[in-house]
């Protein structure tokens, strides 16, 4: 995945919780004074909620992660020369072909390198 594509993956998900910010601020907005005395919400509120999420998208290394597939350890360092045991966890939910590809960030590589996982259930 090239910070390019990483990058579109982040802004994406910042145009789905800003449109999530927006819905739930005309929610609160819809309401009347007296059910606002009562709500616990607060615009200043709701906008440190979506601050901190904001944060959080854009701290986000997007490392490796999957309800079928497990990748242990999920980060590391693999000195030249050395090599490093890693396990993959697999817990099918149905049968059927699964697919997902996996990116190792490589220091010194300008893209990660795609790690396909792929399993055929019967």
């Amino acid at each position: 995945m090239s910070d390019m594509d990483e990058n579109i993956f982040k802004s994406q998900r910042h145009m789905d919780l800003y449109k999530e910010e927006l819905e739930e601020i005309q929610s609160y907005q819809n309401l009347t004074p007296e059910q606002k005395k009562n709500d616990v919400r607060d615009l200043t509120l709701l906008n440190e909620k979506y601050n901190n999420l904001r944060k959080k998208i854009d701290e986000d290394a997007l490392n490796f992660n999957d309800p079928v597939f497990k990748i242990q350890p999920i980060s590391g360092t693999v000195w030249p020369g050395s090599q490093v045991e890693c396990k993959l966890l697999f817990s099918p939910i149905t049968a059927g072909e699964i697919s997902q590809t996996a990116f190792c960030e490589i220091e010194g590589r300008e893209m990660r390198l795609p790690l396909q996982l792929k399993v055929q259930l019967i």
